[in-house]
């Protein structure tokens, strides 16, 4: 008994070593909220976890309860849009069937939609159907009321699949009737909307993250403004935006400058990074090179005109979010290891289909861990000038001593020659 004991202890001991060594060398880790069920989760990346990662955020992990990291991909979900057409099968909010009509209302999850698909049972029956539009799906707008059915009719099988198109529309319902002729109606199988994956589902989507606001010096001479754009921390960023204020028409290069010393000033402001032009009928925002840094320079270039005075800037980064496969639990988000290589993931490989909704977990404060990244401590300064008196008197004793025996051996020297010389006379 005492035997399995001990082993169970020793096994639990190891697996405490293993994991601390999974996690030691992180400077910064937060808690996540709890898993309640397993499934796949989105972790954002915050302007704080961005303050404390690199620029590719390979020395970001996320461990489990155990202390063992989580596979994760990073994803820029805005870069998943592509202009790749697609088909979007619209739900039937309800679906009408008369010896006059067949009326569909469906509704419409797109931004924008200019043509739709219906799916058919095989017919050839020649129809016309009209297409309205609605923001409540009670009061309905014209868009087209005479559009021939069959004229673009495709027959795969026992479908037939018909084409429509008209001006583009954004309303949330679309509602399709189709004429009967006193006849038999048409049986509609679906309505499906054919667009672009960039056109995007009308579920916003999250293009950025806004750092805090930064601190701007602006110093004008002749020709250039100097602007000493100054960040609570060294925050990346892709994006920026300008507020100028001074000159109605203008239309000026700036260039952006990051310095690479510390010993940085408007004479010095670094390294160029990206150069652009901003002008009274633009919307101020631009695009940058992906960049980390907490102070940069921007140096609008004046020529003979008045300077415009920068009110403000703002930075932000592209929403990027950790999507991990996560099991009920307790996990921890660990980063800033500045030697730390990258992770190799077999998540990445397997290009697994990730669903269409993904909740976000939440993350919280970022917590330093002292030991990491505790400073030397510096020995205050002594005072050393009691010690070079001290010094300095020692030396004038000794040359004083050694003076004074040197003349007393001379003087010695000299009574003993004297008399010798006595003795001889």
């Amino acid at each position: 008994m005492m035997k399995k004991i001990t082993v169970s202890l020793l096994i639990l001991l190891l697996l405490q070593v293993c994991a601390y060594a999974q996690t030691k060398g992180f400077a910064y880790h937060a808690n996540l909220d709890t898993v309640k069920e397993a499934g796949f989760y989105n972790i954002e990346i915050s302007h704080t976890l961005n303050a404390h990662a690199k620029t590719d955020f390979s020395d970001v992990r996320i461990v489990n309860d155990s202390g063992k990291w989580v596979p994760h991909l990073l994803r820029l979900p805005a870069a998943e849009r592509t202009d790749m057409a697609v088909y979007e099968i619209m739900p039937f909010e309800r679906k009408e069937v008369s010896a006059a009509s067949v009326t569909c209302v469906v509704k419409n999850r797109l931004t924008e939609l200019s043509v739709i698909e219906l799916l058919m049972r095989n017919t050839t029956a020649q129809r016309v159907c009209s297409i309205s539009g609605s923001f409540d799906g009670s009061n309905w707008f014209i868009i087209n009321d005479s559009i021939m059915l069959q004229s673009v009719a495709v027959t795969e099988g026992d479908k037939t699949i018909c084409r429509i198109s008209f001006p583009p529309s954004s309303y949330p319902y679309i509602k399709v009737v189709v004429d009967s002729k006193k006849t038999d109606p048409v049986n509609i199988i679906s309505i499906s909307a054919y667009t672009t994956a960039y056109a995007g589902i009308r579920k916003p989507l999250v293009q950025q993250i806004e750092n805090p606001n930064c601190t701007i010096t602006q110093k004008d001479s002749a020709k250039t403004s100097y602007i000493r754009v100054t960040q609570g921390q060294a925050y990346q960023f892709e994006r920026l935006s300008l507020l100028v204020s001074g000159v109605k028409y203008f239309n000026r290069k700036v260039d952006m400058y990051v310095p690479q010393v510390d010993n940085h000033s408007f004479a010095n402001p670094g390294r160029l990074h990206e150069s652009f032009t901003i002008s009274n009928n633009s919307t101020l925002q631009f695009t940058v090179p992906h960049i980390k840094t907490k102070v940069f320079y921007l140096l609008v270039n004046n020529d003979d005109n008045l300077p415009l005075t920068v009110n403000s800037v703002k930075t932000a980064l592209r929403y990027r979010v950790l999507t991990a496969y996560l099991e009920k639990g307790k996990c921890q988000v660990f980063t800033e290891y500045e030697k730390i290589a990258p992770p190799v993931y077999d998540l990445t490989r397997l290009n697994a289909r990730l669903p269409d909704s993904i909740p976000v977990l939440e993350m919280g404060t970022l917590i330093q861990d002292r030991s990491i990244v505790e400073e030397p401590m510096i020995a205050p300064k002594k005072d050393n000038r009691a010690f070079l008196w001290g010094a300095i008197i020692l030396v004038l004793l000794a040359l004083l001593y050694f003076s004074v025996k040197l003349t007393r051996e001379v003087n010695k020297r000299k009574v003993t020659g004297n008399d010798k010389e006595n003795n001889i006379l």
